[in-house]
């Protein structure tokens, strides 16, 4: 399976709201995969030498350090925290 994950630069966390409401999601037969991919972003986020892990530099600090709560963070669809994300035309091949 490939897990594409935008990059943090250039998002804007949303500031209020809810968290994920995994049930309103589109192919709801993913949740479990998600909701793996979600916790074991989490547990790499909080080891020591988290930046090392991700491959990622001391910019991404507090980014990383809120991948340890994604689960409890306000959430915003897409096209309030990823310019560019539903304006740009992604083509997907197997």
């Amino acid at each position: 399976m490939l897990i594409l994950l935008p990059p943090s630069e250039g998002k804007t966390p949303a500031t209020a709201g809810n968290a994920v409401d995994w049930t309103s999601l589109s192919f709801p037969e993913l949740n479990t995969y998600r909701a793996k991919v979600l916790d074991g972003l989490g547990t790499v986020s909080a080891h020591e030498d988290a930046l090392a892990l991700l491959g990622v530099g001391a910019s991404l600090r507090a980014d990383v350090e809120r991948n340890t709560r994604l689960h409890a963070e306000p959430a915003a669809p897409p096209i309030r925290s990823t310019p560019g994300c539903c304006t740009t035309r992604w083509v997907m091949t197997r």
